[in-house]
């Protein structure tokens, strides 16, 4: 990325490939009703995206999407590309947020 001299940001970028689907693992099934619970008060927002509920790597950008994380935490969450090692960061964050 660089600023141009009239203060325009400019970058390039790479597009990444998609994640695979993945089944959610047992182990997560507290963070799926979580995020059932969110999505049902947020559906005016949400009615027009398509849901899968089965899927680890989508409900764990949507958690991340729709948490109050800081901006550091959702990035982090952001950038890693194991669906599993996503949910996984997201398990304690959410208890914390619990207290």
């Amino acid at each position: 990325t660089h600023r141009q001299e009239d203060g325009l940001n400019l970058g390039h970028i790479e597009f990444l490939e998609p994640e695979a689907p993945m089944p959610l693992p047992a182990r997560f099934s507290a963070l799926l009703t979580l995020l059932e619970n969110v999505m049902a008060e947020l559906e005016p927002q949400y009615r027009f995206i398509e849901k899968d509920f089965e899927d680890a790597s989508w409900i764990g950008y949507r958690l991340a999407e729709v948490l109050p994380l800081s901006l550091e935490q959702k990035q982090h969450c952001l950038e890693l590309s194991d669906p599993l090692r996503r949910l996984e960061m997201l398990v304690p964050l959410v208890e914390s947020l619990r207290q």
